[in-house]
């Protein structure tokens, strides 16, 4: 069985073509028949994380309640129930202290026990749960503008580093890694209050680390998105990137399966050069459906 992560790009468009049965970035009707067929004979499996749960929760914002609705079944048709991956930072400080104290990765994934009636439901706590949408959207528009405004100082302090000359994202990469991996440990010991983390890690050697999907993704992931912003590289959505910051915690979500599934060609592309992250990226749903025909 291959187990599957599905940007929520790609969830949308599958269920646009359930709502009006017209093709949809190429997504067509067979396709969403295909992957149904894939799901129910256990050829694959769709992990559920509740990043893909939090977008789709944002139909709560829409004029009609059915909206919502339509979402959570689609999540019942196509994502495993029973389990779903476990939150972010939960994944980085379970790895890192598995890795201090001389073991192997965790299990990336916990028992499901989210209410999802609940979530979606127009009833109850609804302003609270829309409030938090907002909030989240709101993070996502800060993040956009900080980083847009860092570029030229960012540009500056890489270049500074490399002689004034553009490094390749290979180079960039080699240099960055290691110190990038010391923060996320400095990071998870104020995080969980574990003092000694970062020197029991070095003690095993932080390029180890690397090792370890989630720990290798996080940072990784987060180099791969630096460079291509800093040097251009981002061809789509030139306007508005509120995107990219759930693209990165899908990127650490995507650590628990073997394959991600994006329709956004930019996060397909710099996430897809990303070393040692052990999952492979696919940058349509056809490629997915002609692995498992």
């Amino acid at each position: 069985m291959l187990t599957v992560y599905l940007d929520k790009n790609v969830l949308s468009h599958i269920l646009t073509v359930q709502r009006t049965g017209v093709d949809t970035n190429q997504v067509t009707p067979e396709d969403v028949k295909r992957l149904r067929a894939a799901v129910s004979a256990g050829a694959i499996r769709n992990l559920m994380s509740v990043m893909q749960i939090q977008e789709a929760a944002f139909a709560l914002n829409a004029p009609s309640a059915e909206i919502a609705q339509e979402e959570l079944r689609q999540i019942r048709e196509l994502l495993y129930q029973e389990q779903i991956i476990k939150f972010p930072k939960d994944l980085l400080c379970e790895d890192i202290l598995s890795y201090a104290r001389g073991n192997g990765p965790t299990n990336p994934l916990m028992q499901n026990n989210l209410d999802l009636d609940g979530l979606f439901s127009p009833k109850g706590d609804i302003e609270e749960r829309k409030q938090a949408l907002a909030d989240t959207a709101k993070q996502a528009a800060e993040f956009s503008r900080t980083t847009s405004a860092a570029n030229e100082n960012d540009r500056e302090i890489i270049l500074s580093e490399f002689e004034n000359a553009q490094p390749t994202f290979e180079d960039f990469y080699r240099a960055r890694i290691n110190l990038r991996l010391s923060e996320l440990v400095q990071s998870a010991e104020k995080h969980i209050g574990s003092v000694g983390l970062l020197a029991a890690c070095e003690k095993r050697g932080i390029e180890g680390m690397l090792e370890f999907r989630a720990l290798a993704i996080a940072q990784g992931a987060s180099l791969s998105y630096q460079y291509a912003r800093v040097f251009g590289e981002l061809s789509e959505k030139e306007r508005k990137r509120t995107g990219d910051p759930p693209d990165l915690n899908h990127t650490l979500l995507s650590s628990a399966a073997d394959v991600l599934v994006t329709h956004d060609r930019d996060f397909a592309f710099w996430f897809g050069r990303v070393p040692h992250k052990g999952v492979e990226v696919l940058d349509h749903v056809h490629k997915l459906l002609d692995r498992i025909a």
